[in-house]
């Protein structure tokens, strides 16, 4: 069962390094990702 998980999270990986769509998805994911913690890192200071 894990090698399975590891396996497709390798392919998953590889697909995002590999792939031009790949990248540009990766690139969306990480700028959801900085745009939601600066959002909590702002409601806190308002809090």
């Amino acid at each position: 069962m894990k090698i399975s998980i590891f396996t497709k999270i390798k392919s998953l990986i590889y697909y995002y390094i590999n792939t031009e769509k790949g990248k540009f998805e990766l690139f969306h994911y990480f700028q959801l990702f900085i745009y939601g913690s600066i959002v909590v890192i702002f409601i806190e200071m308002i809090i």
